[in-house]
C-alpha cells in the first residue's frame, strides 16, 4: 500500500487536560497529494463544553447529541481504516502549535480506557522523512518554507495565498454539498488547509512517489 496523507483538524469541549474531542474531519489523499475521499463525524461526550469552545465551534449538548447519534469519539474513530491498521504507511497533517489535535485524540482515547494512537514523529520536510506514520508539523513547515518565518493562522495563511472566504466556501459548497459552517468546522478546516498546501505542494516536497 502507497503512503497516504490524513489531513485533518479537531473541535473539542475546550484546551484543558480533561477535554475531549467533539468532530473529527479530515480528507484523505494519496501520495500524489490528490484528495480521495471525506472524513467527517461528531461524536457525544460527558465532558461539558467550556464557554470559549462553544462560542467558536457554535455547539452545545443538544445539537452535539444530534450530529453525534449519541455515539462517542471512539466508537467513529475505531471504525476508520487508517486507524485499524495502526497508522501504516500514513502522514498526519495538522495546523496546530504543539501537536494540539493529536494531543486532544490520545487525550480523549486515554480518558476512556483506550491506548493511545502512535501518530510517530513531528516533521517539516518529508524528503527526508523515510519513517511512517509520521505527523508532518504544516504550521512550522509553511511558516519557514514559504512565509519567510512569518507565524500565522489558518485564516491568515488562506488570505495570503489568494484562497478568499468567498473562494473557499464555493469550492467547499462544490466539493461536499453542504451548507457552509459559520463557526469552527473541522471539515471546512481541513479542505482549507489542503487547498493552501495544494498550492504549495512543489515548495514543501508534498507530492511523493
Amino acid at each position: 500500500m502507497g503512503v497516504r496523507y490524513v489531513i485533518f483538524d479537531v473541535e473539542t469541549t475546550g484546551l484543558m487536560k480533561t477535554d475531549e474531542v467533539i468532530q473529527f474531519g479530515a480528507l484523505v489523499a494519496g501520495s500524489d497529494f490528490r484528495p480521495e475521499y471525506p472524513v467527517n463525524f461528531y461524536c457525544y461526550t460527558q465532558e461539558p463544553i467550556s464557554p470559549g469552545a462553544a462560542k467558536a465551534n457554535g455547539m452545545n449538548k443538544k445539537k452535539l447529541m444530534e450530529l453525534s447519534g449519541g455515539k462517542s469519539f471512539e466508537d467513529s474513530w475505531l471504525e476508520l481504516p487508517f486507524v485499524n491498521d495502526g497508522g501504516n504507511n500514513t502522514i498526519w497533517v495538522s495546523y496546530s502549535s504543539g501537536g494540539f489535535d493529536t494531543r486532544l485524540i490520545n487525550q480523549t482515547l486515554s480518558q476512556n480506557g483506550l491506548p493511545k494512537m502512535k501518530f510517530g514523529n513531528r516533521v517539516i520536510d518529508l524528503r527526508h522523512n523515510t519513517k511512517f506514520p509520521c505527523e508532518y508539523n504544516a504550521m512550522a513547515a509553511l511558516k519557514s518554507q514559504v512565509f519567510g518565518g512569518r507565524s500565522m493562522k489558518l485564516s491568515e495563511v488562506c488570505a495570503s495565498s489568494g484562497l478568499t472566504e468567498t473562494k473557499l466556501d464555493s469550492a467547499f459548497n462544490k466539493a461536499f454539498k453542504d451548507n457552509i459552517a459559520r463557526y469552527h468546522d473541522a471539515l471546512y478546516d481541513s479542505f482549507a488547509l489542503w487547498a493552501v498546501l495544494y498550492n504549495y505542494r512543489e515548495i514543501l516536497g508534498l507530492e511523493l512517489h
